[in-house]
């Protein structure tokens, strides 16, 4: 007992400032990404954002939120596939109500905060195993990775976005050619393409945290990626709908943008990618004193709205009201 407690303190400890260190990275980012936005936004006044807002059609924000519903409905996709990758299938109208929920909060809270503790919730009450769920959850991330990386090595490699000059180190202290995410997009087709190959060429079974995972089949997880490549093409599509026609831009432009601004969330895991989002899309589509500058902020304000606040409003008020059901079923 006494060689036991001292070699868990350091354990302890350990975890206790990592996730001091992942709250100081998470508010540095976002700090980080006010202080952009702030930069970016100085010269704009709150009214002409405002009037940004204002000019925002409403037949264009009533396609923002059709389209949006589309891609929610797409959605369902990851987790019908996912229920046969388990070998747990359930009824359809059970997966389109967690599917909703889920990624309704995940969008919102951070795939690590929303996804997996909703899911557990809703997919353990509909009779799945915490090993099911767990494969579940980890089949879903790497379909959405695999699925992002097509869709975005394909639309980098045709249609590449510069990158921000807020991203470019000084040409005075180190001259560098134009950059584009085009080798970048070469490395995601590179990655799709070993994925497909090891779901098709590989059989047996590896282990993990001591139990067993098996690539799904290669027909499931081709129909896995091109669900999330067809998400991915829809939710990119909610932010085009909405810009104005003055600016224009391309719907593969809008594509390669939004990408890119995705890949930064992503990468620094920030819940729904408040402000870095923005801060991205505005350097891209907006540089330097763009006229349209107070429009796309007024854009942004609403495709944040529409895409992120009003699924995520809808969702809690379907869970509220699923957890009131279940609590009335339960005998008392």
């Amino acid at each position: 007992m006494a060689d036991s407690t001292p070699a868990a303190e350091p354990q302890t400890g350990f975890k206790k400032y990592w996730h001091w260190l992942r709250v100081f990275v998470a508010v540095s980012v976002i700090v980080g990404a006010g202080w952009l936005l702030y930069k970016q936004l100085k010269n704009v006044g709150a009214e002409t954002i405002l009037d940004g807002i204002r000019h925002v059609p409403v037949w264009k924000i009533v396609l923002a939120i059709g389209l949006t519903a589309l891609n929610y409905l797409i959605l369902v996709g990851y987790d019908w596939a996912a229920t046969r990758y388990v070998q747990h299938p359930l009824k359809l109208g059970r997966i389109a109500f967690a599917s909703f929920i889920c990624y309704a909060m995940s969008h919102n809270f951070g795939w690590i905060i929303g996804g997996p503790a909703s899911r557990y919730r809703l997919y353990s009450a509909a009779g799945l195993t915490t090993l099911e769920i767990v494969k579940l959850v980890t089949i879903l991330a790497v379909a959405y990775w695999i699925g992002f990386f097509a869709l975005s090595g394909l639309v980098f490699v045709v249609w590449p976005p510069d990158l921000p000059t807020e991203l470019r180190i000084d040409p005075d202290v180190f001259q560098l050619p134009e950059l584009s995410a085009r080798p970048l997009g070469m490395v995601f087709i590179l990655a799709v393409c070993l994925y497909l190959a090891a779901t098709a060429l590989r059989r047996a079974p590896f282990k993990l945290f001591g139990h067993e995972f098996s690539l799904p089949p290669f027909r499931l997880s081709l129909f896995m990626v091109m669900i999330a490549m067809l998400d991915i093409a829809v939710a990119s599509s909610v932010l085009y709908a909405l810009l104005p026609p003055e600016m224009n831009v391309s719907m593969p432009m809008a594509m390669s943008v939004y990408l890119m601004a995705m890949v930064v969330v992503i990468t620094l895991h920030i819940p729904g990618g408040v402000g870095v989002f923005e801060a991205v899309v505005i350097a891209l589509l907006a540089p330097g004193n763009s006229p349209h500058l107070g429009e796309l902020a007024g854009v942004l304000i609403v495709y944040r709205a529409v895409y992120y606040l009003l699924p995520l409003l809808t969702a809690s008020l379907a869970l509220v009201g699923h957890e009131i059901w279940t609590l009335r079923k339960k005998p008392v």
